[in-house]
């Protein structure tokens, strides 16, 4: 009798195999589960929900000081938005080659600048591209050039953006062009900018649009979006506080590269989106980042690096910050409740240094227990005592710690407010 009930099962396991690259991928991005960001718009739900349904995937591929963004439509069609730095190219590479993509429906360039077509080369030798949607901005730099020159050895189909027209690639996605290049633009203000739309959520791709061209648009479309990707990769040119009150983000993306020569993002321009509601994700300290959406839920596969202004969590108040010495380069954090607590997956975070320090996998502050944590070049012999940075990081005129549990949810804030001498 057992071995006819094994036998069914493995007969009906072979007629109905599990879908397993799509389960596998969204397994492996499970990464954080079920918590409630600043801004009140529920994200990371539990990614089984979407195992029946069709998805958009939008990943924000990390390919340092540049731009490359993926999009794998609901029907299965692959859209390439830039392709990153030509140092990067291997990067983009391996990860395409990663998530099992061997040809590109449509490439979008959404301007010259290298940073944003170095890519293209590479790409054109080991991946099949159908067409290319260009913004029509030339330019005589020697990377444009090798660009043109490709696409004209591998005969591929070019087409150049119009505002206001729409890509007809899926059905079940809407994908208007609201900005495109011409000659009286600057190579910025000349970036194709993208709305996509599947159901209730909506991307907005602003390219490295600068202040200029944002006017223009809010003057003449509706930019509400629930995703904003961050133009000029957080420059302090862009994502002005009216611009960010007519789109109204519930997660602000910023694509760019660790310690890069420009340092992107600009302080300003953080905390102009922090103040506008948004949580922020930061390819420079995350990594690749990829949205999954079924156009209600949405699932992300990391963590945001800042969370938007909100107040803290009473309910939770185990451990607290006790004290902040910002000349010292010290924060101290205290267990009062009586049981211990596993701090895995939580984050301090320097409020107007804008850094996150992680609290190490496993890590446990037992029930009374002090932790002190501490960065500057000098560490500190304490019995309890946590490392953060060589570098100084906090404010010496005066700043913010918040505490954040494994859930998004700010836990505590202490500020050190230095009175001047």
């Amino acid at each position: 009798m057992f071995k006819k009930i094994v036998a069914l099962f493995l007969i009906l396991f072979l007629l109905n195999p599990l879908p397993i690259t799509e389960s596998s991928m969204l397994t492996s991005m499970a990464k954080v589960r079920e918590y409630s960001p600043s801004n009140g718009f529920t994200y990371d739900t539990d990614e089984n929900k979407l195992l029946d349904t069709q998805t958009l995937r939008v990943h924000f591929i990390n390919v340092g000081q540049g731009d490359a963004i993926l999009l794998q439509t609901p029907k299965g069609y692959n859209i390439l938005v830039d392709t990153g730095p030509k140092k990067s190219a291997n990067m983009l590479l391996n990860y395409l080659k990663n998530i099992q993509v061997s040809s590109l429906d449509l490439l979008v360039i959404t301007h010259p600048d290298f940073d944003h077509i170095g890519g293209i080369p590479s790409l054109l030798e080991k991946v099949p591209v159908k067409k290319i949607l260009d913004s029509g901005k030339a330019h005589t730099t020697l990377t444009f050039i090798q660009y043109k020159q490709y696409v004209w050895n591998n005969i591929v189909p070019v087409q150049y953006a119009k505002e206001k027209m729409k890509l007809k690639i899926d059905p079940d996605l809407e994908i208007k062009v609201l900005n495109s290049g011409s000659e009286e633009k600057e190579n910025n203000n000349a970036s194709i900018v993208l709305h996509v739309t599947y159901k209730d959520m909506k991307f907005l791709l602003m390219g490295d649009t600068e202040e200029a061209e944002e006017k223009r648009l809010s003057r003449k479309y509706n930019l509400g979006s629930t995703i904003l990707k961050v133009a000029h990769h957080g420059s302090n040119s862009s994502s002005t506080t009216a611009f960010l009150n007519d789109v109204q983000p519930k997660i602000a993306v910023i694509s760019a590269g660790r310690n890069n020569d420009f340092n992107h993002p600009h302080s300003p321009v953080v905390s102009r989106l922090l103040d506008s509601g948004a949580d922020i994700y930061n390819t420079a300290e995350s990594g690749s980042i990829v949205f999954t959406t079924d156009g209600e839920l949405l699932f992300v596969n990391v963590r945001p690096w800042l969370y938007a202004n909100q107040k803290p969590q009473e309910a939770e108040k185990s451990v607290v910050i006790t004290d902040l010495d910002v000349k010292e380069e010290m924060v101290t954090l205290e267990n009062k409740s009586s049981e211990t607590v596993d701090m895995t997956d939580w984050k301090l975070v320097s409020k107007k240094g804008y850094q996150t320090f992680d609290f190490p996998k496993n890590y446990k502050l037992g029930a009374g227990e002090t932790v002190y944590i501490g960065s500057g070049a000098q560490k500190q012999h304490i019995k309890k005592y946590l490392h953060w940075l060589s570098d100084h990081l906090w404010n010496n005129k005066g700043d913010k710690a918040q505490l954040y549990n494994n859930k998004g949810e700010l836990i505590d804030e202490f500020e050190d407010i230095v009175k001047e001498d």
